[in-house]
């Protein structure tokens, strides 16, 4: 399926891309949203365990620094 629309992508680009510049932004952003899962690899989901209590004091703080900046996205 990836390559038929890879395919379809790449032999319609001029009007892909006349009728693009064509939508408002919001529909611009849906239109991005649904064909980059056929286009794009699927990112996997990745969960790790850590124990708190065996981890330094700076570890920690980086480690707390680094879900701060991830929630702040």
């Amino acid at each position: 399926m990836k390559d038929l629309i890879n395919r379809f992508l790449s032999d319609n680009l001029e009007n892909l891309q006349r009728d693009f510049d064509k939508l408002e932004p919001k529909d611009k952003l849906y239109f991005i949203e649904k064909i980059m899962k056929y286009v794009l690899p699927q990112q996997q989901s990745y969960t790790e365990n850590i124990d708190v209590s065996q981890l330094s004091e700076s570890e920690i703080d980086s480690l707390l620094d680094r879900i701060m900046r991830k929630e702040g996205d």
